[in-house]
């Protein structure tokens, strides 16, 4: 699974290696397996963040990671769009159906229209 390193260190994609270098070094201080009581999640966390510090301060590295986030953000955003593309597809579908047959707009709207008909 991607993990996004600005995301993890906290950081914008346009920080410098300075600001790089101190998110990391505030993160590993509260995640380092020695000093956190959770050794296996610590651990693990620790190695995440040491390569977010190497992958970000290395210049080719960073523009591959830089790369998956901008692929990761437009297939996000292509994905929001098929799915509100999706949602107004079936709005339309469902209204054409509504009004296509009377009878059910009329028992969609019943309980304040339909009162004349002492139907509730």
């Amino acid at each position: 699974m991607f993990v996004n390193f600005y995301e993890l260190l906290g950081i914008p994609e346009d920080s410098d290696t300075e600001t790089i270098r101190r998110a990391y070094l505030r993160a590993i201080r509260e995640e380092h397996p020695d000093l956190t009581a959770d050794d296996v999640r610590g651990e693990s966390r620790a190695r995440q963040l040491n390569s977010a510090r190497d992958t970000l301060t290395d210049p080719k590295l960073r523009e591959k990671h830089d790369a998956h986030v901008r692929a990761l953000r437009q297939r996000q955003e292509t994905q929001r769009q098929v799915e509100a593309q999706r949602q107004e597809a079936a709005r339309r579908q469902q209204q054409a159906a509504a009004e296509a047959c009377p009878i059910a707009i009329a028992v969609e709207r019943r309980p304040k229209e339909m009162e004349w008909l002492g139907q509730r």
